[in-house]
């Protein structure tokens, strides 16, 4: 007898089949982080402003937007550095929670950073692209890797479905 599997769906409403338990934990804690940095860029949290608030006042500090978008990458260069510094001092003994907060930490900073150059470049913040794009930048070279290696899937399926005889596509 066939096991059945139910359909379930995701916050987005997209149907996820057979998943296991794990996976949807893992898609569950991926959408909070998502949730949470975005949620982070746009207002901030405690004394740290949100990424427009930021870029507004580097703005007005710096003159232009050029001026402020560099100070923004070097503030946020020393401040990453600065908290992989100490998430370091701990040694060895510390790594298991030191690596997962440096990574967290320079997430939120990046995050930010990208958010405060968008905002300075006339971006919109709230919209859904942008925020897909931010988050794409700052989850760095294995979402773009991913994103590459889609990109290079599409383009193998597309030129084989050229007709190299006739230069044509088929189905056209």
């Amino acid at each position: 007898m066939a096991k059945k599997q139910a359909i379930e769906t995701n916050e987005a409403g997209d149907a996820v089949e057979g998943q296991s338990v794990a996976g949807r934990a893992l898609a569950r804690s991926a959408d909070q982080i998502r949730v949470a940095l975005l949620k982070f860029v746009s207002d901030g949290a405690g004394p740290v402003t949100g990424a427009a608030g930021y870029a507004t006042d580097r703005r007005e500090r710096a003159g232009d937007a050029d001026a402020a978008i560099r100070r923004i990458v070097r503030e946020s260069q020393l401040s990453t550095g600065t908290s992989g510094f100490l998430t370091g001092l701990g040694g060895f003994v510390a790594m298991p929670v030191t690596i997962p907060a440096a990574f967290a930490g320079a997430a939120l900073i990046n995050a930010r950073m990208v958010g405060a150059i968008c905002h300075l470049r006339g971006y919109d913040l709230d919209d859904p692209f942008v925020q897909q794009m931010l988050l794409v930048t700052v989850a760095g070279g294995s979402a773009n890797a991913a994103l590459r290696e889609v990109g290079v899937n599409v383009g193998r399926r597309a030129a084989l479905a050229v007709d190299f005889h006739h230069g044509r596509i088929e189905g056209c």
